[in-house]
């Protein structure tokens, strides 16, 4: 069973994890994705794969 959140407090936690996992019947949570952790973006290299022409 899962835990209803009921009181105001961080999506994520300063490492990128989730703070808390529940459901919430309103927004309760600030979206602080400045915490978040997102894959490196790799640059591209070679000729772009189009259509065959």
């Amino acid at each position: 069973m899962q835990t209803e959140l009921t009181q105001p407090g961080p999506l994520l936690l300063p490492d990128g994890r989730l703070a808390q996992v529940g459901w919430a019947r309103q927004p309760v949570l600030d979206c602080n994705l400045e915490s978040a952790r997102f894959y490196a973006l790799r640059p591209f290299h070679g000729t772009p794969r189009g259509n065959g022409d």
